[in-house]
């Protein structure tokens, strides 16, 4: 039988007493994600804000996360200091809850689904890249958030107006942006505080898009029958 390591042998260090590597992971992940991968490999451990925890990157990872060990893994232990930004989403549910939620969010990813999205994406992609061999160095990091940002508007919330595609964009960007300040003070001048505003203007946004479908559809269902 194979025999278990402790956490305490997992590559990777621990950082600073109590403050771990936070400054590091907050000042910019990606970056430090991509050495410490170079560095230890796949799986390696850190600790931030008090909290050690592991890193399981690559498809193997993902693999044993979302798929083998799935019963026995917590999202919501991972990622517990975003619900105070992002509510209790389908990232933070666990067990049943997040079936269920998947199982309602199902219909739009299915393959057939998918498959009249591709035509929608290139012709976003496309307008996206235009300027590109313009504009001199690029973030790409903000650069492909805000097209992904671009793209689930156009699709889940079938806005055409480019005005509208932009400035939910924005919103969905100033909330990303605010899921990693240290300080959660919900305030107008910080981070943080900007973020719960642009989410209050989404919610409001969404509220009213489905209230507008419902009518919609209500407003069809009556022409029908009146047939």
């Amino acid at each position: 039988m194979r025999q278990l390591k402790s956490a305490e042998e997992m590559p990777g260090s621990y950082g600073l007493p109590i403050l771990g590597e936070t400054l590091e992971i907050f000042r910019d992940l990606e970056l430090y994600l991509w050495r410490r991968f170079q560095q230890y490999g796949s799986v390696f451990k850190t600790s931030a804000m008090g909290r050690k925890r592991a890193y399981l990157i690559g498809p193997s990872a993902n693999r044993l996360v979302l798929v083998e060990q799935a019963e026995h893994m917590s999202s919501r232990i991972g990622w517990y200091f975003l619900e105070s930004t992002f509510g209790n989403n389908i990232l933070l549910q666990d067990g049943e809850e997040h079936r269920l939620t998947r199982r309602l969010m199902y219909p739009a990813f299915h393959g057939k689904a998918i498959a009249t999205y591709f035509d929608t994406i290139q012709n976003i992609v496309q307008d996206f890249l235009e300027d590109w061999g313009e504009r001199g160095t690029i973030s790409l990091n903000s650069s492909f958030r805000q097209l992904t940002l671009m793209v689930a508007t156009r699709l889940f919330l079938g806005s055409q107006n480019k005005s509208e595609v932009e400035q939910t964009s924005q919103w969905f960007t100033q909330l990303i942006d605010s899921s990693m300040a240290i300080l959660k003070w919900n305030v107008p001048f910080t981070l943080y505080g900007r973020g719960q505003n642009a989410r209050g203007k989404l919610v409001a946004f969404l509220r009213q898009e489905i209230a507008q479908r419902i009518e919609q559809g209500n407003l069809e269902e009556s022409k029908n029958l009146s047939h």
